[in-house]
């Protein structure tokens, strides 16, 4: 997996994987591919979704996902509400980011993965893909 520079994977022993997002780093580019110059609540809500997304995709398995600002810069609160009347409810329930992020990446990550693997250490969850790709699992209907 190859992670953006600002994103750090840490595997934990009997715990789904660990992604610390510098914030610092994240924020200003991923602001900067979606165009915003002037970052607002409801730009913010956007870049932490589709940051989110991005991690989610190139994962392509569930992982936690901590997002690291110990000089708190980048809180919404720091930030002005946008002029047009767009709160971060329609960037993330009203799932403007999503439509966001599909303009930037094609697509939208896979589903999650459901909650029984995520509890797998990574030696079972590589003997699970293994046994998988062996055809070891019989088809069903989705």
């Amino acid at each position: 997996m190859n992670f953006p520079e600002w994103a750090k994977l840490t595997e934990r022993e009997g715990r789904i994987p660990l992604i610390d997002v510098d914030t610092s780093r994240a924020y200003p580019a991923m602001l900067s591919e979606l165009e915003v110059e002037k970052p607002d609540q409801y730009w913010l809500e956007v870049a932490y979704q589709c940051l989110k997304m991005d991690v989610q995709k190139i994962a392509g398995f569930s992982v936690e996902i901590h997002f690291k600002d110990p000089e708190k810069k980048w809180k919404q609160k720091n930030f002005p509400e946008n002029p047009d009347g767009k709160s971060t409810w329609d960037a993330t329930k009203g799932k403007e980011a999503r439509g966001h992020y599909i303009k930037l990446r094609g697509s939208l990550p896979s589903a999650t993965v459901p909650a029984f693997f995520q509890n797998l250490t990574p030696e079972e969850r590589e003997e699970l893909r293994r046994k998988f790709e062996a055809g070891e699992f019989p088809e069903r209907d989705v």
